[in-house]
């Protein structure tokens, strides 16, 4: 590694307040939720990470989503299969 550039995969620390861990860490206590990384980005030599507690889907709507996501597959196929005999 060259002067000035850094290890992508080095542990970094997570740099919070005191009340949002303790928030954080009450909220995962008491519900069933996760913590969910939206956006990294690095300032002044630091990663930086925006985080958000969410709750996670229900049974039912991942099926859903399978079944749209099964649907759309099948859809391609059909339109490349087309493309080929046409």
């Amino acid at each position: 590694m060259g002067f000035g550039s850094h290890d992508p995969d080095r542990k970094r620390k997570l740099l919070a307040h005191r009340d949002e861990v303790d928030e954080i860490a009450g909220l995962l206590a008491t519900q069933p939720l996760t913590i969910v990384p939206l956006k990294m980005y690095f300032k002044d030599g630091r990663a930086k990470i925006e985080v958000a507690v969410a709750r996670g889907r229900k049974a039912h709507d991942r099926r859903q989503d399978i079944k749209k996501r099964d649907a759309e597959r099948e859809m391609a196929r059909a339109r490349r299969d087309g493309e080929k005999f046409a």
